[in-house]
């Protein structure tokens, strides 16, 4: 007899060939099917831990843009920490929260190129105290809903916009917009000390 309070994960689990084919299209060909097992798992852990599994489902029906920033997010953790140093643009996560891709769309990798340039003698002291702040933000992103991280970890990983995340996940960029802009701004409370000590090139204080 099926255990009915598994049947949530029948039905995502019905759709798998399209979960593989969603983390096949976003750059995830080799890992596909290991991404979405890793989905299975950590929706699982996150039902157990709210004690239901309704948060998955809106009028009865999947919430697949919820299921797809998952996917997302999973991969990009993965494809990151196969990166030693990664390139993330800081000073586009922490300041000038009301100038977004939300009213101007900006390329990614472009300011990543453009925002970490070192001279020769500075290079590795400024390459290993951005590592280590940039530790920091996964580490107190640990602190945030699931949902938020995982929203927030799709957004610094790829240069798509809010309107662009929207028409993937059917959720609205006003709310995805919002959701970014509020993590940003625990960034901004939790990091700033660290932020000005980067900025200081007091590199040995982050």
């Amino acid at each position: 007899m099926e255990d009915k309070r598994n049947l949530w994960l029948k039905e995502i689990a019905d759709s798998h060939s399209q979960w593989v084919t969603t983390v096949k299209g976003i750059g995830g060909d080799m890992y596909s099917e290991d991404i979405v097992q890793e989905m299975y798992l950590k929706l699982h852990k996150s039902v157990q831990k709210r004690g239901s599994h309704t948060f998955l489902f809106k009028d009865g029906k999947l919430q697949k843009g919820y299921v797809f920033f998952t996917l997302r997010s999973i991969l990009y953790t993965y494809l990151g920490q196969r990166n030693k140093h990664r390139k993330t643009p800081i000073e586009w996560l922490l300041k000038n929260l009301e100038k977004d891709k939300y009213e101007n769309p900006v390329t990614f990798g472009g300011l990543a190129d453009d925002s970490l340039v070192y001279d020769e003698q500075g290079m590795g002291d400024k390459q290993e105290a951005e590592q280590r702040f940039l530790d920091k933000i996964d580490l107190e992103s640990l602190n945030w809903d699931e949902y938020d991280r995982d929203v927030f970890n799709v957004y610094k990983s790829t240069d798509m916009s809010f309107r662009t995340m929207s028409r993937f996940s059917n959720i609205s960029h006003t709310n995805l917009f919002h959701t970014v802009k509020r993590c940003k701004e625990k960034l901004n409370d939790a990091l700033q000390e660290d932020w000005e000590d980067l900025n200081n090139e007091d590199y040995e204080r982050i």
